[in-house]
């Protein structure tokens, strides 16, 4: 079988979403982290583009 990608979209009601977080506040036991990434440059990263 040959994998497929795809991209599927949707919208969400504000209303409903923020209803589930106040019924379910899982959120609230989230911890703190940062996510450190490092610069690159597009021509370092991409050879054989100049």
């Amino acid at each position: 079988m040959e994998s497929v990608e795809a991209i599927k979209t949707l919208a969400l009601s504000a209303h409903a979403l923020q209803a589930y977080r106040d019924k379910f506040p899982a959120y609230m036991d989230a911890d703190d982290f940062t996510i450190e990434a490092e610069e690159f440059e597009e021509r370092d990263y991409l050879p054989g583009l100049s």
